[in-house]
């Protein structure tokens, strides 16, 4: 929610409808019951695709990052040092870099450099 509506919530004593909370960004997404089995779903499968190392890593860099940002960034900083030399991290390097990454089409058309090198890498 953040300090300044934090405040202005506690101090005024006003609730929020759902939709309300989400256009002030005090909740992240509003999801009508309906949809919500396909939305938990649909999250839990993203979640489900990562790797436990990932999530610690995500949570680290997070941490750190609401206590000092510029500490959360040097922590990001470290970490994509440290995977940058594996394998898997060289692959994905040499197909950004072969559908154009650090070209003049980086410029122009940076997604579809990213929906190529997707393509790529799921041959």
């Amino acid at each position: 929610m953040g300090r300044s509506k934090a405040l202005q919530s506690l101090l005024t004593g006003r609730d929020h409808s759902a939709q309300e909370a989400e256009r002030l960004n005090i909740i992240t997404k509003y999801v009508p019951k309906a949809e919500m089995d396909r939305f938990l779903n649909d999250q839990l499968a993203i979640i489900n695709s990562l790797n436990l190392r990932d999530i610690a890593m995500y949570k680290d860099i997070v941490a750190a990052s609401i206590l000092d940002e510029e500490a959360g960034v040097e922590l990001e900083l470290k970490y994509f040092l440290d995977r940058a030399r594996e394998e898997k991290s060289q692959t994905i390097f040499k197909a950004f870099l072969n559908n154009g990454g650090q070209t003049e089409r980086e410029a122009t058309d940076f997604m579809g450099i990213f929906a190529d090198t997707v393509a790529e890498l799921s041959r």
